[in-house]
């Protein structure tokens, strides 16, 4: 028994040696022929991320690309209609909106703009003289071939009046409010109206000569009065007058001036006092008129007279 067991023990160390020695020769293959071969580097490259924001055009367009080191981008943005301020960054800088950089790294590069224009709305006739007025609910009064009532978030008409006689004549002027909403503008330069804010006419004033003619905005006083210059053109007559209108559209009372008026608007004083230009010859000189009234100053509504108040705040940039 004892032989066959050292017999057995003897195979078993055999064994075991002959294994070691085929391992030890196997990694020793393995790790030649890892020494023998190349390892390939791993290329280089970069990363372009691109914004560009609505109301921009141009190239690249938005989006991540991959560039190779050294690569020239060429770009170059420019702004759609209805959209303003644009800027170009790369990495956050500002830049010119074209021309073209190197990637030697990752870049961000970023085009973006303003929405200016919220909404147009087309008239067939030129808006070129007559200034909005603003309600308070927003609506916007705007003189045309007529007034137009616009909606300020949506751009659409709610409603158009007309001169009274001849549909088609301009209104040049700008539009004023009265305390209770009332709208008041001259249309056809021979015509004040006065219209309610769901668009039904009131009261229609004449001037008293069918050749007096005004383009200018009325002002109107705390009593709700208006006072609006209107010149006529004939030698017969006196050649302008200042009109004060009552809100129930009868004359109240007027003044003879010398001069044109033409586009001059009225402003009013808190101790009364209505002050006016006029013009005419041909080095244009003139006079500022004051006249005295029983006014106490402008009426509280939300745009009493031209650019809404004695600041001018109606006028776009004003503090």
């Amino acid at each position: 028994m004892k032989g066959a067991s050292d017999a057995l023990r003897g195979r078993q160390r055999r064994f075991l040696v002959v294994w070691l020695i085929l391992m030890i020769v196997s990694g020793l293959l393995s790790l030649s022929a890892c020494e023998g071969k190349k390892t390939e580097p791993m290329k280089k490259t970069y990363a372009l991320t691109v914004t560009v924001s609505e109301g921009v055009e141009g190239h690249p367009q938005a989006g991540t690309q991959i560039c190779e080191p050294g690569g020239v981008i060429d770009y170059g943005y420019q702004l759609l209609e209805d959209y303003s301020n644009l800027g170009v960054t790369l990495d956050g800088s500002p830049i010119q909106a074209s021309g073209s950089f190197t990637m030697n790294s990752n870049h961000s590069l970023a085009a973006t703009c303003l929405k200016r224009v919220l909404w147009k709305y087309y008239t067939e006739q030129g808006v070129y003289y007559s200034c909005p007025a603003i309600g308070d609910d927003g609506t916007l009064y705007i003189g045309v071939d007529g007034l137009y009532a616009v909606n300020p978030l949506t751009g659409r008409r709610i409603w158009h009046v007309t001169h009274a006689q001849y549909p088609s004549r301009e209104c040049m002027a700008s539009p004023v409010i009265g305390p209770d909403g009332t709208i008041y503008v001259t249309t056809g330069e021979d015509q004040l109206h006065a219209i309610n804010p769901d668009g039904r006419r009131r009261w229609t004033f004449s001037f008293a000569h069918e050749w007096d003619m005004s383009f200018a905005t009325p002002a109107i006083d705390r009593n709700g009065v208006l006072y609006l210059g209107v010149e006529g053109s004939s030698d017969s007559v006196p050649n302008s007058h200042l009109y004060a209108v009552n809100p129930d559209g009868t004359l109240n009372w007027k003044q003879q001036l010398r001069y044109g008026i033409n586009w001059s608007s009225p402003a009013i004083a808190l101790d009364g006092s209505v002050y006016l230009g006029t013009l005419a010859g041909d080095n244009y000189q003139g006079y500022c008129y004051a006249l005295k009234s029983t006014s106490l100053g402008y009426a509280s509504t939300p745009w009493p007279r031209f650019r809404h108040d004695r600041k001018n705040t109606g006028r776009f940039g004003a503090q």
